[in-house]
């Protein structure tokens, strides 16, 4: 029987061989650079999907941070922020307070009892205006507050 790497004589055809031996070289190094591929395809794809969970637990960790508090906790947190002594004032009767804030703090302030329409935590004294110097600044503020803010 005559062989593919064989002439028609009987001796060896070595350009056969030689292109048989390098085309089965050529496919085994480019089986092993396909399979090297997809391995490091496969670490990437799996990389980035941690990088997407930590990325989704932090947005879900921000989200839970910034959630909007309740109106009378964002209230308390103004007010010690603005003056620690206005919530024990409270406490004590006092319910109507003049302060001097800066623009940001009015601005805040006019924020919150905008919000509480109902006046059940803030409201602005009927009988004070908000006092504007020559740089536009805050002079003089009123607003009253009810028992509530204090429990």
């Amino acid at each position: 029987m005559v062989s593919i790497f064989q002439t028609a004589s009987g001796s060896w055809h070595v350009l056969s061989i030689l292109q048989a031996a390098s085309w089965l070289i050529g496919a085994i190094v480019t089986g092993g650079f396909m399979f090297a591929n997809l391995r490091v395809n496969r670490d990437d794809r799996i990389k980035a999907f941690e990088k997407d969970q930590q990325s989704q637990i932090k947005i879900a960790q921000l989200e839970e941070v910034t959630r909007t508090k309740p109106l009378k906790e964002r209230v308390v947190l103004f007010l010690n922020k603005l003056d620690p002594t206005i919530i024990p004032a409270l406490k004590n009767g006092k319910s109507d307070f003049m302060l001097r804030p800066t623009h940001a703090q009015a601005s805040d302030l006019q924020s919150l009892t905008a919000e509480d329409v109902n006046g059940t935590f803030i409201t602005f004294l009927p009988s004070t205006n908000v006092i504007l110097d020559g740089s536009g600044r805050v002079t003089e503020m009123g607003f009253r507050l009810t028992p509530a803010v204090a429990q």
